[in-house]
């Protein structure tokens, strides 16, 4: 086909993005190493562990590829109630076996009181910790050099050589592997810049529901905006449930949003929690968002509909391909997922034209959020650059929709990706 506006746009982006790669992101060598050593530490352990107390095999190469090894993990899951009766979606092997892959474990585990042994099981499996794979992507200059590509359907990033995107979770536990990401040189601060609920604030516009998109409207006197995940939890729960444990079922009601805003049903919630919620409470869930929001149900269908023609476009110009039997969820998720990313790539291009220095600073694109190495210097100047391009307000062109707000909020000054979380 001719090349057209939205063309020559992902070719602007193309070059940041391989400016970005040319960038690096600066590592704390000592600090990985420390931290590498520390984990292959606890895998030593936790091989001691297992052949004490399951008899775990050791010879040969892969011994966890045995058949006593696979019969050892077997016990050890279900001896922390991870069964196939209890994991009905456990992936299962082309010849139908349950899988025992080091991803599958972790998936397995996630969320469980054994999630730290599943981790430490992928490891010793032959999966590299982000440490280790930090170090063997290590370039001559001290930084990681990522390959980024944006092959996905939405133009969602992918970031490879080290996958940073892997780092993006906000646990404790593991925002410490971001701790030896630091800022060029010791006069520079890593700063972070993100949207709020950017792909709900999508389907907010997208659909024009105002009652949704209220959530996102600031109080004229504070300033602030509300809670939305607390605005769910009490229409689902009621009012006296939820102030009788309001951490608990905002919790509960922010595991079940982001499935539902793509117009996933109770089984979609299930999975995307990892059954952190109940059947009930999903069921719950999907019933009172429907009746609280028809408007965006409606749009929801909507989308659905035009998906069922193999493909849909947002509303940057991007055409994406739809697996018409996946429409049901996939065309909305696309539409929120792309409008977020296109909303990144225009700030990311106002900042290329308004001051290039600015994309040679960006150090990393974590989905909503973008990471720079700033000068002292410069610390005020370039945070209003940033915030000025990136946050902004955006109605979809074909009048079915509604205005809503992409504020952005920034990170203090920090010497580490870890020190910058927000």
């Amino acid at each position: 086909k001719d090349i057209d506006a939205y063309d020559w746009r992902e070719q602007t982006f193309a070059a940041i993005c391989a400016q970005n790669s040319r960038n690096g992101f600066r590592v704390d060598i000592p600090k990985a190493t420390a931290r590498r050593d520390m984990l292959e530490d606890r895998k030593a352990q936790l091989m001691s562990r297992l052949v004490a107390d399951y008899g775990f095999p050791t010879s040969g190469k892969k011994p966890w590829m045995s058949k006593v090894g696979k019969q050892v993990i077997f016990q050890i899951l279900e001896d922390n109630g991870i069964t196939a009766e209890t994991k009905p979606d456990w992936k299962r092997t082309d010849t139908g076996n349950l899988s025992l892959g080091g991803d599958v474990i972790k998936e397995l585990t996630m969320g469980t009181d054994v999630e730290e042994l599943g981790e430490s099981l992928a490891e010793l499996m032959g999966q590299r910790t982000l440490a280790q794979l930090t170090l063997d992507c290590l370039k001559s200059d001290g930084k990681v050099h990522p390959d980024i590509t944006f092959l996905q359907r939405s133009g969602r990033l992918s970031t490879t050589k080290p996958g940073l995107t892997v780092w993006s979770s906000r646990d404790p536990k593991k925002a410490v592997d971001k701790g030896y990401y630091i800022p060029d040189d010791e006069d520079s601060y890593i700063l972070g810049f993100d949207f709020s609920n950017a792909d709900a604030r999508v389907v907010a516009a997208a659909s024009g529901d105002e009652v949704y998109g209220a959530r996102f409207v600031p109080d004229p006197e504070t300033g602030e905006e509300p809670d939305g995940h607390m605005i769910n939890a009490y229409l689902v729960f009621g009012e006296e449930l939820v102030d009788s444990n309001p951490k608990k079922y905002r919790n509960d009601a922010k595991a079940c949003s982001h499935a539902w805003n793509y117009g996933g049903g109770v089984g979609a919630i299930l999975r995307a929690t990892h059954g952190a919620v109940s059947e009930q409470t999903a069921q719950r869930f999907v019933d009172k968002m429907a009746d609280a929001f028809p408007k965006l149900v409606r749009w929801q269908n909507f989308i659905r509909n035009e998906g069922n023609k193999g493909y849909i476009y947002n509303d940057w110009g991007r055409k994406m391909i739809v697996d018409v039997e996946h429409s049901y969820t996939q065309s909305p998720a696309l539409i929120g997922q792309s409008g977020t990313r296109e909303i990144m790539v225009d700030g990311l291009i106002k900042m290329l034209h308004r001051d290039i220095s600015v994309i040679q600073m960006l150090k990393a694109q974590i989905h909503d959020e973008l990471l720079f190495s700033i000068p002292s210097a410069r610390l005020d100047e370039v945070r209003d650059v940033i915030k000025d391009c990136m946050q902004t307000d955006w109605e979809p062109k074909d009048g079915r929709g509604q205005k809503i707000p992409f504020p952005v909020a920034s990170s203090k000054p920090s010497k580490s990706w870890e020190e910058a979380g927000h």
